[in-house]
């Protein structure tokens, strides 16, 4: 697999690089618990490897949005997936409305190396987040290399497509205002929607006012668009008053990412692919053997049980993969709630050689609207890959033949 760790950073480059990353990227989750989250090195990507997970995504996203088509009107399987029932009828009352437009459609697929090819875990297709990170982080550090490149600068392409399709009036930061780690990111896409002259309102989704002409937050004028940085999971937990089921319907407001996005989020989808039209050829060769928690006879023979809304390797477990009692835990929620977890086939990760020794990766390829649009890398010293894990730089060899010309 041709991916490398490139040499770290000195002493006083590191300082700088991570001051910056905090200042100029809101990275200000530096250190999460005991753990610096800022890696003080960058990985290199083969060229032709970028091609191929560049191809890939491209042909995910496509597949993945052919099959929210069918589901926005299979209304019969939407239990299937772990929805709850607000969020069903959520989406049933929507369907009447019309299916909500979209200002961008963003994606991030995660690709593991292993010893047979490269393994894709999931998608998130709701919030992705690492903007800030694959923008901020990788252009910061391509500052240390530049004989190399970028994969794709997402922050910029998505600011890019939501000028597109807005006017003079602003775009709503919908998030969860609690967080300091979501703001961080509204604030990160705020600046780059700033430079290309689109005013911004940060704000909670309870803070949304619907009216028939479209959507104001408090008493400030309509908004042009909605960027939401909030689960859609999440929106039945608000306050009825919110009007929150408002995402899941066509309206005059398009949004990124629209609330139908919901519908291949959750990581119970492979269960239904059975019963779906949409052929999807790229997730059959991606993604391992998936099945319900009932159809596991031994778990100890290469399963992972998995939350059906978990995301960013979140509540992923096994035997022998993770902490026995989180193992334990989730065993015993998956037999009360059955609906809520999948099983899934487990992947060797190849492990890279890295500084601090033997690491390995997970590398998330943006789609934005189709096309391939970044990397978020994320390093641990030893699986699972979650949200202890650090991120990581990815830049991009150049061409064989370039190298050859240099």
């Amino acid at each position: 697999m041709k991916v490398r760790a490139l040499p770290h950073l000195s002493g006083s480059a590191y300082s700088d690089y991570r001051r910056r990353a905090i200042f100029s990227c809101h990275k200000w989750d530096p250190q999460v618990e005991d753990v610096a989250t800022i890696t003080p090195f960058a990985l290199a990507l083969a060229h032709g490897e970028w091609r191929h997970l560049e191809q890939w995504a491209r042909q995910l996203t496509a597949e993945t949005l052919a099959c929210e088509d069918e589901l926005w009107n299979r209304p019969d399987l939407h239990h299937l997936l772990g929805l709850s029932w607000s969020m069903r009828m959520a989406l049933r009352w929507g369907r009447r409305q019309g299916q909500p437009r979209a200002a961008a459609r963003v994606m991030r697929f995660d690709f593991h190396p292993t010893a047979a090819g490269w393994a894709l875990s999931e998608v998130n297709s709701d919030v992705p987040g690492g903007f800030n990170e694959a923008t901020g982080l990788t252009s910061l550090m391509l500052e240390h290399h530049p004989d190399l490149s970028m994969a794709g600068d997402p922050a910029r392409q998505l600011a890019a497509r939501i000028r597109a399709c807005s006017d003079e009036r602003p775009v709503a930061l919908v998030h969860c205002s609690a967080y300091s780690d979501d703001r961080q990111v509204m604030e990160f896409l705020g600046d780059h929607l700033h430079a290309v002259g689109v005013g911004t309102i940060a704000c909670a989704p309870d803070a949304l006012r619907w009216h028939d002409r479209g959507v104001s937050v408090g008493d400030r004028g309509p908004c042009a668009a909605i960027m939401r940085f909030f689960p859609a999971e999440w929106l039945p937990a608000l306050p009825l008053g919110s009007h929150w089921w408002r995402f899941f319907a066509g309206d005059d407001v398009p949004a990124t990412n629209p609330g139908s996005a919901v519908l291949v989020q959750g990581k119970r989808l492979p269960l239904l692919w059975g019963r779906l039209r949409t052929p999807l050829p790229t997730w059959r060769s991606l993604l391992p053997e998936t099945c319900a928690v009932d159809e596991v006879a031994d778990w100890n023979d290469g399963w992972l049980l998995k939350p059906a809304w978990g995301r960013v390797g979140e509540g992923v477990v096994g035997p022998g993969f993770g902490l026995v009692r989180d193992w334990d835990q989730a065993r015993a929620a998956a037999r009360r709630y059955p609906h809520l977890w999948l099983a899934q086939r487990t992947f060797t990760s190849q492990p890279i050689a890295g500084p601090f020794g033997p690491a390995h990766v997970c590398l998330g390829v943006y789609t934005i609207d189709g096309e391939a649009a970044g990397i978020y890398g994320r390093i641990a010293q030893t699986p699972p890959i979650n949200r202890l894990a650090q991120e990581v730089a990815v830049l991009i060899d150049p061409p064989v033949d370039a190298r050859g010309a240099a």
